[in-house]
């Protein structure tokens, strides 16, 4: 008897492979754009927002956390550092109060 465990197993690694082997190179040929297609998932259940921002927020957040990565701190000093370091930086570069 074949469990459905491995036969589902079998199916989702089948698929990761041809991804990976087949439309990922397929894609890059193409210069398939991740940000784009993230920002028409978004658009499509209904989040608007300004794409200069979101750019923004999101260089912001990555150069905070790359700086909290060289520090020598625990894993989760780490977190609660770079989320209040985020936090007050987005404050002030974006002008919210």
């Amino acid at each position: 008897m074949l469990d459905w465990n491995v036969t589902n197993g079998l199916i989702v690694i089948s698929a990761i492979m041809v991804f990976i082997i087949f439309i990922k190179p397929f894609l890059q040929s193409k210069n398939f754009k991740y940000y784009d297609e993230v920002k028409l998932g978004l658009l499509l259940f209904g989040f608007t927002f300004r794409d200069d921002k979101i750019k923004q927020i999101a260089d912001t957040a990555l150069f905070i956390v790359k700086q909290m990565e060289t520090l020598e701190l625990t894993p989760d000093e780490k977190h609660y550092l770079a989320v209040e370091e985020v936090f007050r930086e987005l404050l002030t570069e974006f002008n919210i109060e």
